[in-house]
């Protein structure tokens, strides 16, 4: 009788293992890429070496269970087992919850006219950001962008005009960048992206690229709306810090003197601070 509830109380262990790998693996795809979700491939790989000890266990002691001691063993298992599951579950479910929070959170910080985020919501993710990098030796950068004499755009096509081209170019930008990255209108034609885990020297790749997409397709959209030719092109500055390396007291600060260049070296270009 002590044998068969020992067996049982194995069995019952390998089924909970088991169970505790679909919440594992659902986790492993909610989080984004990085250390955490390293740690828990780690964490799953070691799931199915405990199902394999389990398994081993229950072929080498399968009939030597003879006395209340021997129960033991077979208890531990079941606790170990019920450990990861729940521990899988309730991170899972922490996971998705605060997910669901930063996107009502979103919600209610995003700009109407671009689609993009607002500046309430840069200045939290900016902090955020710059304390992770700090604490983990992570490069980090920011992109200012101004649109190029955007203030004749309204005077010769109205505002509505206006609004249709600062909406594109806040699509455009919202298809150029990663998930990771933070995209906020940052005031008037202003535009600033926070690139995370991303050097200066990968900023202004990323940079010059959206400079040459915002001219080609701003330019569409407003030829679309007013059958209009004018070129509509923006201006960039860059600053950010290495990995490892010491960034500048403030980013916005250093990166507003890049875009200060641009605009005074002649509009359409991206500018190093």
């Amino acid at each position: 009788m002590l044998n068969v509830l020992a067996i049982l109380l194995v069995a019952a262990a390998l089924v909970i293992l088991l169970a505790a790998l679909p919440p594992t693996r659902r986790l492993i795809a909610e989080l984004p890429a990085g250390p955490m979700r390293s740690q828990w491939r780690f964490m799953a790989g070691l799931v199915l070496v405990f199902v394999a000890g389990y398994a081993g266990y229950l072929a080498v002691f399968w009939d030597r269970h003879q006395s209340i001691a021997d129960l033991l063993v077979p208890a531990v298992f079941v606790c170990g087992a019920c450990f990861v599951w729940l521990a899988a579950r309730l991170s899972l479910a922490t996971v998705v919850n605060v997910r669901r929070m930063s996107t009502l959170d979103r919600a209610n910080v995003t700009d109407a006219l671009s689609g993009l985020d607002s500046r309430h919501y840069l200045d939290r993710r900016m902090r955020e950001e710059m304390m992770r990098a700090e604490r983990h030796g992570l490069a980090v950068s920011v992109m200012l962008l101004d649109i190029d004499n955007f203030a004749s755009v309204n005077a010769t096509y109205g505002h509505a005009v206006g609004d249709q081209v600062l909406t594109e170019i806040g699509r455009i930008l919202s298809g150029g960048v990663r998930e990771s990255d933070v995209l906020v209108r940052y005031g008037g034609e202003e535009i600033a992206i926070v690139a995370t885990h991303t050097p200066p020297a990968a900023a202004m790749a990323v940079a010059e690229r959206l400079r040459r997409e915002v001219e080609v397709g701003a330019r569409k959209a407003l030829r679309e709306a007013q059958g209009a030719r004018r070129a509509i092109t923006v201006s960039i500055g860059v600053a950010g810090r290495e990995a490892g390396g010491k960034a500048d007291a403030d980013l916005f600060e250093t990166a507003e003197r890049a875009l200060r260049r641009a605009k005074s070296e002649g509009r359409n270009r991206v500018v190093l601070g």
